[in-house]
């Protein structure tokens, strides 16, 4: 990533994604509500996010690790397992979010 203002603000998404969907699936662990099919969807959003947010992390590792010279290792990363696990992440993260959406609309019917 060659703008610094993006480096930046993956960097500070991965970190509050991560930060603050930890802290709701262990607030809905720790205290038992009374609607618990509306806090299991919650906790599923949440988790959803929360990969979303390890996924932005692996991204900024990785473009802070490969920084000035990606152009190289540019094939080498796109065939890696590490590669293939941040795009599995992003698409499973991606689904369960908009799974669990559409399921807490339809609850709400």
């Amino acid at each position: 990533m060659s703008n610094i203002v993006l480096r930046v603000c993956i960097w500070i998404l991965a970190v509050v994604a991560i930060t603050a969907n930890l802290l709701v699936i262990v607030f809905r662990a720790k205290y038992k509500h009374t609607n618990q099919v509306h806090s299991f969807l919650i906790v599923n959003l949440a988790l959803g996010d929360f990969l979303m947010g390890s996924y932005l992390l692996v991204i900024a590792v990785v473009d802070w690790y490969y920084r000035g010279v990606y152009f190289i290792h540019d094939s080498d990363w796109r065939r890696s397992s590490m590669c293939n696990v941040a795009g599995f992440i992003s698409t499973f993260s991606s689904e369960l979010s908009v799974f669990t959406l559409t399921v807490i609309t339809l609850e709400r019917l």
